[in-house]
């Protein structure tokens, strides 16, 4: 078989690969196992960041001990929380494919529900 009939029947049956389930199977790894690795690498490299600010000042002493640990430590965060949402809106959807969802009113609101006598 050569590259390009390999090709096209890949391309062929793709479809059948993006599935709810799929999806659900990715984000639970994204979260679950990578992050976790990533953010432990994120510490050991922010922790060695923190330790090269020594002996320095000015700028480069702000740079090292703060500036790129904050912006490993807010993109770890920042990851984890999209994932946490994302994982959660990958659940409902499953959740409707397969036909337990309970319906909600205020789907995507984080809005208090209209109280009687409210307009």
């Amino acid at each position: 078989m050569e590259i390009e009939q390999l090709k096209e029947e890949a391309l062929k049956s793709v479809d059948k690969m993006v599935t709810t389930k799929a999806k659900a199977q990715a984000i639970a790894f994204l979260r679950d196992t990578l992050l976790p690795a990533v953010k432990q690498f994120a510490d050991g490299l922010a922790q060695a960041l923190k330790n090269s600010a020594t002996g320095k000042t000015g700028w480069c002493y702000f740079r090292d001990a703060y500036l790129f640990p904050g912006i490993i430590n807010i993109t770890c965060w920042g990851f984890g929380k999209l994932l946490d949402s994302v994982g959660t809106a990958t659940e409902k959807e499953a959740a409707t494919e397969a036909g337990t969802a309970q319906p909600t009113e205020q789907e995507g609101s984080d809005a208090p529900a209209a109280q009687p006598g409210q307009a």
